[in-house]
């Protein structure tokens, strides 16, 4: 239903960003407590840099999380050249009405950190950050797939109310604070201005087929909300198949504001053992400007049938039926915009807990447990790693994930020291290069900062 959103503006950095990393895991575990790269400090801000200064330059992130299915679950091979669409293992793994994507990405402008004593870390940025949920019916799926002979559907109503998107588009702009208050004991937290580009909200709907071997009949109650986009309709009042941003207009505008949070904590019982616990993106953006409502319905409509036979007048009455049949079926696509009050989204609230030990100066072990909060469900993940420093010049990690509904990915990354100049490349999921059809998390991080001088005397 939603699949009119095409947007130029938003490609033009994002875009790019699909060119750096083509999606990602829903959390992104492979920076926290990396403690070579400055990112590591988004996820836990007691976690301060291992810099004096850094400067971060345009980095970019993207996410994609699919858990219910991979192409090798539904692509089944015919022969050795041919290959057809099966979902039969969809409809027996999920226990749920819809099957969920989690898409996201982030523009990362300019990241600035500093220390200004051997206690404290300071910095601030912005980014530009879009986050997507998107929920399509399992009975969608099995009506692709066997149509209303389904034998499921004998005993039940073809339901596709489950479908939804809500997709945002927000500008962040941060400070952050991290402080030791004792040997063992760091504290840190960020607070985050947020101004929303624009905003849509689907997923209070009502779509259900109900179909016999006399009569179909459909009934419909939709709702979509908008801030911050043009007009969905065209001239007839359907939703238009073209909706077009300006790269311009989409990158200045304010259409609302909102607050965000994140604190952190750390422990270190000793030289070698730390615990650490955070939780990140506490907050809610209000979209209070150009804010829509688009509704369509109640409606309903029955289908029996429709009499012919070979005559004349019996031909220029079926004619009229298709027409009126046609019209009545147009009407269903039909929605009314009003204007509509402010209404209000929550940011990905995620949590954090980790501990790792350092073997040697050069060898480190550690574990993660995260728990992120989408429009819809909470999921959780743990991923598990080991970090390798051979020398300045080069840091390794290795790390093996476990995800909710999706399995588990081994990934690692790189960071790639050139004196001030730091390079590095990270995903939780190197098997997609290897066995693209098995994924259903794709995750890659890349940027590239500036380190200058050291903050081991901080720790």
């Amino acid at each position: 239903m939603i699949s009119f959103l095409i947007m130029r503006g938003l490609g033009s950095f994002l875009l790019l960003g699909l060119l750096y990393a083509p999606a990602s895991a829903q959390f992104g575990q492979g920076i926290y407590e990396f403690g070579v790269l400055p990112q590591s400090w988004q996820m836990n801000p007691a976690l301060s840099p291992d810099a004096r200064l850094f400067v971060a330059l345009p980095g970019v992130t993207a996410r994609l999380h699919a858990p219910a299915f991979t192409l090798s679950d539904v692509l089944l091979p015919v022969n050795n050249s041919q290959s057809r669409l099966d979902f039969t293992s969809v409809f027996e793994r999920q226990s749920g009405q819809s099957i969920d994507f989690a898409v996201a990405a982030q523009a990362d402008l300019l990241q600035i950190g500093f220390s200004p004593n051997e206690k404290s870390y300071l910095g601030m940025g912005s980014s530009i950050v879009l986050q997507t949920d998107l929920q399509l019916p399992v009975d969608m799926l099995r009506l692709a797939q066997s149509g209303n002979t389904d034998a499921y559907f004998r005993d039940n109503n073809i339901d596709l109310s489950a479908i939804g998107l809500s997709t945002i588009a927000y500008r962040q702009h941060h400070f952050a604070y991290s402080r030791t208050i004792s040997e063992k004991w760091r504290v840190g937290g960020r607070i985050k201005y947020l101004q929303g580009m624009f905003a849509l909200d689907s997923r209070d709907n009502k779509i259900i087929l109900h179909a016999t071997t006399d009569s179909i009949r459909l009934e419909t109650n939709t709702l979509i909300r908008t801030a911050g986009l043009p007009t969905l309709l065209n001239d007839s009042g359907a939703l238009s198949s073209n909706v077009v941003i300006e790269s311009s207009d989409l990158i200045k505008s304010n259409r609302g504001t909102g607050m965000g949070y994140d604190f952190g904590l750390s422990f270190s019982p000793s030289e070698r053992l730390k615990f650490s616990l955070s939780l990140t993106d506490f907050g809610s953006i209000t979209w209070k400007q150009d804010v829509f409502a688009y509704s369509g319905g109640p409606k309903s409509y029955a289908f029996s049938g429709i009499e012919y036979s070979l005559s004349a007048d019996s031909l220029t009455n079926m004619e009229e039926q298709l027409k009126s049949t046609a019209d009545s079926l147009l009407n269903l696509l039909k929605f009314n915009k009003a204007t509509a009050r402010a209404f209000q989204t929550g940011l990905r609230t995620g949590f954090h807990l980790a501990a790792s030990y350092k073997a040697s100066p050069h060898l480190q072990f550690g574990g993660i447990f995260s728990t992120q909060r989408t429009q819809k469900e909470v999921r959780s993940a743990f991923s598990s790693y080991i970090q390798w420093n051979p020398g300045h010049l080069l840091q390794l990690r290795t790390s093996y994930t476990f995800a909710e509904g999706s399995g588990a990915h081994l990934g690692g990354g790189f960071c790639l020291n050139l004196g001030p100049i730091q390079w590095y490349l990270i995903s939780d999921n190197w098997s997609l290069l290897f066995l693209p059809e098995r994924s259903t998390l794709v995750h890659a991080q890349t940027g590239i900062n500036l380190l200058f001088g050291s903050g081991k005397s901080r720790d």
